[in-house]
């Protein structure tokens, strides 16, 4: 990991928080969104998951052409696009990448309604099947959170 002195807090310290001023991704020095350690637990392919460290300071990496996914500012240690089971909504064009991972409504699907129709229900489709069965993005969303931010974004590229 790339770690720049100037955005180190503690070098030193062993307290197990993170050692920078800010979660910054070793790939692309984006400032990572805190996600729980749940998260990469659930989303990482098997083979990845006992890597994951459960008192981890896991962080996503926002930024869409960067393939980080997690990193942890702590250990030091990254998770790419290719270490996870499902793509990655803000990271990935391909038509069979997920758009809601709970309800797994897939970004091909919404490109046939608008073909079909020319628009598409999908955020409200996702808001009912919310309201009558919950959701489990902290631990299906690489996000760590409700995808629909990142629906909405997509849906305005259309």
């Amino acid at each position: 990991m790339n770690i720049k002195a100037d955005n180190l807090t503690n070098p030193d310290s062993d307290s197990g928080q993170c050692k920078l001023a800010k979660p910054i991704c070793p790939i692309c020095d984006t400032i990572g969104k805190a996600v729980k350690t749940v998260t990469p637990q659930h989303t990482l392919k098997r083979q990845y998951r006992n890597k994951v460290d459960n008192g981890g300071n896991y962080h996503f990496c926002e930024n869409p052409q960067c393939d980080v996914v997690y990193f942890d500012c702590v250990s030091e240690s990254l998770f790419k696009q290719e270490h996870l089971i499902n793509r990655v909504t803000i990271k990935d064009e391909h038509p069979k990448t997920p758009l809601c991972y709970c309800y797994k409504v897939l970004k091909e699907d919404v490109l046939n309604d608008f073909e079909k129709t020319g628009t598409t229900q999908v955020v409200a489709k996702i808001k009912k099947s919310m309201k009558k069965h919950g959701c489990q993005c902290e631990k299906l969303n690489p996000r760590g959170g409700c995808c629909l931010m990142d629906i909405e974004a997509w849906l305005q590229g259309y």
